[in-house]
């Protein structure tokens, strides 16, 4: 699951008094904070070997982009991962393999490459990779990245907005929805504004008195 950062959202606790306590637990709607936006690695391989001053015909492998975000290996005999300079291009052969890595600091959403091809992505966006089944010769790669822990959630929400409960009664657990995801009791800490009126047991809701509270759910959602 994505993470979502420092996200709030408020529950209202209303309390009335009549042969029991009467607890009002409504949902204050707030948006969770936008996706972090993606951003675009270009890589021309004429302009690496120039500035790299890679030799005609010689393997090159751990060399990294113009950001210096990306490493790019390569695998297979030694014919793999040359540089011609007939054609500025870094050729393989069927057999080799390769690969695209970043800090944990990034996360690779997608990559491209000229002559266009396939890039397997790992489930963690740290490393791409292609296995070489026929004669490449590579002259560029595009990928789309963004920083690691970038939230794709648009939408904290209960499943009610008007829960009820009364003192002795058991305490509640918001049922809690970020998009379409169900959220586990793993997944956000609860905080009560006002503890004479409610408190928190073991991430539960449980009634102590008349009054009102601000029930905060914060949701805490790791990769």
């Amino acid at each position: 699951m994505n993470k979502l950062i420092s996200k709030i959202v408020g529950a209202c606790l209303g309390l009335s008094m009549a042969t029991a306590v009467g607890v009002g637990f409504a949902v204050g709607k707030n948006d969770v904070q936008p996706a972090k936006a993606s951003s675009e690695a270009t890589v021309s391989i004429s302009e690496r070997a120039s500035t790299l001053s890679w030799g005609n015909g010689i393997a090159q492998s751990g060399w990294t982009d113009l950001t210096g975000i990306f490493t790019f290996t390569q695998t297979g005999d030694g014919n793999n991962g040359k540089y011609y300079s007939s054609d500025n291009s870094w050729r393989f052969y069927s057999g080799g393999t390769v690969g695209i890595s970043c800090s944990s600091s990034y996360e690779i959403l997608s990559v491209s490459s000229t002559p266009s091809k396939t890039f397997s992505v790992a489930a963690d966006g740290h490393s791409a990779s292609w296995s070489v089944n026929a004669t490449t010769k590579f002259t560029a790669f595009s990928i789309t990245y963004q920083d690691a822990g970038g939230s794709t959630k648009t939408n904290v929400t209960l499943t009610s907005e008007n829960l009820s409960m009364s003192i002795g009664d058991t305490d509640v657990a918001p049922v809690v929805y970020a998009d379409e995801d169900l959220l586990t009791s793993e997944d956000y800490s609860l905080t009560s504004e006002t503890t004479s009126v409610a408190t928190i047991v073991a991430n539960k809701v449980h009634a102590v008195g008349a009054g009102s509270s601000v029930i905060t759910i914060t949701p805490e959602l790791e990769d």
